[in-house]
């Protein structure tokens, strides 16, 4: 591998592709290896690449943030051109999280519902909290999103609940998904997740602590989608000294 990390970016024509593609081209230790897309994407041709095991040859590493029915032969064709793989492709099913644990086998993987250094900060703060206030303080998260966003709640918000889990474990009927009707009383053990959808919002996750007599809160505003591609170039530059694995980002945060 030469000074210059050359990067492979798929989704290249979609918001976060545009985003990436404007940062591997002001940075100076980047290249452009490809710029993928699916087959019959009206604009592959000159720029964008639609067959990933002819663009993946000059690759160091895949940045993947593409539709997850696309991601299982994508992972696929990057560990056999022995290319890195960083993805931020939500909604992944059993066969995406299979291609990735094969892929893991050959190459060096992250994959992050969410890429933001803010966010995988906030990950591990949620955790610690959960673990050090008292079960009295009473845990909720609200996740606010654009109107295009197709999964509800998001990917980071079920990241955000797993983390609040390994703190304060709990049978999975505990996870409340939004409320309506005429409900009991709030169960000690329960966590409500809420995910509201409208404009333009890039996205905004919070997490309520809330006890007798004070609320603590934490809070993620992410502004631009740049903070979602600077956090997966930081990590694929991370990612191109480490050998065959899966890694997270709390890894590339040093935490």
């Amino acid at each position: 591998m030469t000074d210059t990390l050359s990067l492979a970016i798929s989704g290249a024509a979609g918001r976060m592709g545009t985003e990436l593609l404007r940062l591997v081209e002001a940075a100076p230790d980047l290249s452009l290896a490809a710029a993928l897309e699916r087959e019959h994407h009206p604009k592959v041709g000159d720029l964008y690449q639609g067959d990933p095991s002819t663009a993946l040859r000059s690759a160091d590493v895949l940045i993947d943030f593409t539709l997850a029915d696309a991601a299982p032969a994508l992972f696929r064709a990057a560990a056999e051109a022995k290319v890195r793989i960083v993805s931020g492709t939500t909604g992944l099913g059993p066969e995406g999280e299979a291609a990735l644990e094969e892929a893991a086998q050959r190459v060096a993987v992250i994959h992050s519902p969410n890429m933001s250094l803010g966010v995988n900060m906030l990950l591990a703060l949620v955790e610690q909290v959960a673990a050090s206030l008292p079960p009295s303080y009473e845990a909720e998260l609200v996740e606010l999103h654009h109107r295009h966003k197709r999964d509800a709640p998001s990917g980071t918000a079920l990241a955000l609940l797993r983390a609040l889990r390994r703190a304060r474990p709990a049978p999975r009927e505990a996870d409340v998904f939004g409320r309506h009707g005429d409900l009991e009383p709030r169960k000690p053990t329960e966590v409500g997740v809420h995910a509201v959808r409208g404009g333009e919002v890039v996205g905004e996750h919070r997490i309520f602590f809330l006890g007798d007599h004070e609320r603590f809160e934490l809070c993620h505003v992410a502004q631009s989608r740049a903070a979602f591609a600077q956090g997966a170039i930081q990590a694929a530059r991370w990612l191109a000294q480490r050998p065959p694995g899966r890694y997270q980002m709390r890894q590339v945060l040093g935490l």
